[in-house]
């Protein structure tokens, strides 16, 4: 089927990103939403936040060590801070905020689809990032989701873009879709676009490499989760480049970009505890609360029984400790561990939220959009099994996701990083549907 102009392309998009930003606000302004800070952690933030900009610190309250000064990514009090500064402390303008971010990551995902399976997928996957429930409501929460979303969703972008420039060199000609392949994994045929590529252009693209590495930075800032992720990009480009020393070159451009953004951050750390902090303090505690005798593999959150291993610690050597007493109990019961990975799998997986997180409107509105995604999208990887490798990049994303929660914690909200990729995936499979409907009607 050919392709449709790129004037009708160009207006798709833009009103693809119109029809996100309008639907998310919208929701917003008529949602009847709280004046105060809502959402998981939402209060915290708002606090962090505040005294970003009041005191100049980041701090915040810790039961056990009374101030913690790193259990929690800085980037979205840091961006919550700026909007305050800007406009006031109230959760209206970050709100707004979030749904200019949230219908930009619509037209990033739309892009990544039209990067790897054309523009008619590209236009499915951005109307269904657009109309996604879950998406929308997390615009109303002052939580990190719709954030992180948009920086994990640009990294992908990023990456796979890189991918496609590496595959071209200067004197060569850039087919599309994405490779030169058809998504069987024929080369493309006749109604391929083909134009050149030269050197200026090809050096050019050589910065998409630092640029990725750099939004995946920001994730990490965002969420701390996704601080493995950059060490899962070496396997990968080694497995789809066809020069390994390539591959390695690419790798070291990525680590750099996402060296310099993490930089001020590991500094800032340093200074505080004299010791490598990439990421957060949090994660000893996240990891021993799921994996103890009184963890269910829920999302459920407490304190030791006996706290006082714990007197005069710092943060940093309570999730030192937390991490030692979680290694310790999973030594001790290796067979409960297995149970509670695979009930946690199940919690991060479930098509609905619990109602006593979100409401039961929102937990079935949750299950009905969620259920098709996944269903279309399991089916367009099946379909275009002969390029696996061009569709690694999202398996290696999805698979260190769903482990890292699964050794930590795991809700439903903390999938949502993987729907964008999910989407897209959906929507070239609807692509295709609508492809063989038409054939059959001919």
């Amino acid at each position: 089927m050919e392709q449709l102009p790129r004037e009708r392309q160009d207006r798709a998009l833009l009103a693809i990103i119109l029809l996100a930003f309008v639907l998310r606000l919208v929701y917003v302004l008529a949602a009847g939403l709280p004046d105060s800070p809502n959402g998981p952690d939402a209060p915290l933030y708002d606090k962090l936040a505040w005294r970003l900009i009041t005191e100049g610190k980041y701090y915040a309250e810790d039961h056990l060590t009374r101030i913690s000064q790193a259990s929690r990514p800085v980037l979205f009090p840091f961006v919550l801070g700026g909007i305050y500064k800007m406009f006031g402390r109230g959760p209206m303008a970050p709100r707004i905020f979030q749904c200019v971010l949230g219908a930009l990551t619509c037209g990033v995902a739309f892009a990544l689809a039209k990067e790897l399976f054309g523009r008619r997928a590209a236009i499915l996957a951005g109307i269904g990032t657009a109309i996604f429930p879950q998406f929308i409501y997390y615009t109303g929460t002052l939580t990190t989701e719709t954030l992180h979303v948009f920086l994990l969703t640009s990294a992908a972008f990023l990456l796979v873009k890189a991918a496609a420039n590496a595959r071209v060199r200067p004197g060569d000609h850039k087919d599309r879709p994405y490779g030169g392949m058809t998504v069987t994994g024929k080369p493309a045929g006749a109604n391929t676009t083909v134009r050149p590529y030269d050197v200026k252009q090809w050096t050019a693209s050589l910065a998409w490499w630092p640029a990725a590495g750099a939004c995946l930075g920001l994730a990490v800032l965002a969420r701390s989760a996704a601080l493995g992720l950059v060490a899962v990009l070496l396997p990968w480009l080694l497995i789809v480049a066809e020069n390994k020393r390539m591959a390695i070159a690419r790798f070291a451009l990525i680590a750099a970009g996402f060296a310099v953004v993490l930089a001020p951050w590991v500094i800032r750390n340093h200074r505080e505890f004299n010791a490598f902090v990439p990421a957060t303090t949090e994660g000893g505690y996240t990891f021993w609360v799921t994996n103890n005798d009184r963890a269910t593999g829920g999302g459920e959150c407490f304190l030791p029984d006996d706290v006082r291993p714990f007197r005069g610690t710092n943060e940093l050597q309570a999730d030192r400790l937390f991490y030692r007493m979680a290694f310790r109990w999973i030594g001790e019961h290796p067979g409960r561990f297995v149970e509670l990975l695979g009930a946690k799998f199940v919690r991060l997986w479930r098509p609905w939220p619990h109602a006593d997180e979100v409401g039961v409107k929102e937990a079935v509105v949750a299950g009905v959009s969620f259920v098709p995604v996944l269903v279309l999208a399991v089916w367009g990887a099946i379909t275009a099994r002969r390029r696996w490798r061009d569709l690694l990049l999202f398996y290696l994303v999805i698979g260190y996701t769903t482990g890292i929660y699964c050794l930590y914690m795991a809700i439903t909200r903390y999938r949502a990083p993987l729907m964008p990729l999910l989407l897209v995936l959906a929507g070239f499979m609807a692509d295709e549907l609508m492809k063989r409907r038409m054939k059959t009607s001919l």
